[in-house]
């Protein structure tokens, strides 16, 4: 064979290799059992895009804006396998894969579309997003943003583990902020009970802050869970009764709870707005109370 072809050969091998790499990295997955396996080989985590590809705007905008584009392919493939979890209602799913689908949004709450979720290998979340505006670069910053919080998370939890008393509260504190800033429930009831624990005095200024979310995320959590609206607002008005020593900012946070279950929940504006006024009423001083005016306006549309 002579030497000339055979380098010609070598050379087409080459780029027949690093193109078929680049199309890997850039492949959605529909089979979550695979694209675990393959997050454990490469030692990626996992961005799980919950969607509604024939009906769902929003999913469709973020496709086209992000997830279509190169850019966004070759960046977040060297991090994340891509994950495609559809939920059509125009064409028809393979059976496994249409359970497999179901199965997903109950492991991990979804409630609407588009969501996605990133994960580590295993699959265990630590970040939640969904549509945002800014096209590829705003998307990728927020997803690595997401990372650099869950590396931080892990890091401080780590020291924590070596840590007692009111040092360990103060790391468990720091964590939680970058848990929440990663817009995950997760293990915060169960880290915001330890810090409540460790500062019983509240010496480090650590109960006061995260005695009402201890309380209210039980509620929170259900209502991710279930999406029962009336049932979420009843259990408000049973921690509004029975917390009767709650500072007025913390009764102004419950009724604005209540005011965002009915507006975003319910659709229902007279009670929202009726909510509102009740927070407003409740801690006049703060911020968000002389806000609140306008917000209202907002919603019935009388905003000049």
């Amino acid at each position: 064979m002579p030497k000339r072809f055979i380098s010609f050969l070598s050379t087409l091998i080459i780029l027949f290799s690093l193109f078929s790499s680049t199309q890997a990295a850039t492949t959605w997955i529909n089979n979550i059992e695979t694209a675990k396996k393959k997050a454990a080989i490469e030692k990626k985590d996992m961005l799980l895009f919950f969607s509604g590809s024939d009906w769902c705007h929003w999913c469709q905008k973020l496709d086209n804006e992000v997830f279509t584009q190169d850019k966004f392919a070759q960046e977040a493939g060297k991090d994340f396998i891509l994950v495609n979890l559809d939920f059509p209602r125009k064409k028809e799913l393979e059976k496994s894969i249409k359970e497999q689908n179901q199965q997903m949004q109950k492991t991990y709450g979804i409630r609407g579309f588009p969501t996605v979720i990133l994960t580590d290998a295993d699959g265990k979340p630590y970040a939640k997003t969904g549509y945002q505006q800014g096209g590829v670069d705003v998307y990728l910053a927020q997803l690595h943003n997401f990372r650099n919080n869950n590396a931080k998370k892990d890091a401080l939890l780590a020291k924590a583990d070596q840590a007692t008393g009111l040092e360990r509260a103060k790391l468990l504190d720091q964590a939680l902020t970058t848990i929440m800033e990663n817009h995950l429930l997760g293990d915060r009831n169960k880290l915001m009970e330890e810090i409540v624990k460790l500062d019983p005095d509240n010496k480090a200024g650590l109960k006061g802050k995260y005695i009402l979310q201890h309380k209210v995320a039980p509620i929170e959590k259900a209502l991710q869970k279930t999406g029962n609206f009336d049932q979420a607002l009843t259990d408000i008005d049973t921690l509004l009764k029975k917390e009767t020593k709650l500072k007025p900012e913390d009764r102004q946070r419950l009724y604005l709870f209540k005011a965002s279950i009915c507006l975003k929940g319910k659709r229902d504006k007279e009670s929202g707005i009726s909510n509102l006024e009740q927070a407003a009423k409740t801690a006049p001083n703060t911020k968000i109370a002389k806000q609140i005016p306008d917000i209202i306006a907002s919603i019935r549309g009388t905003k000049k």
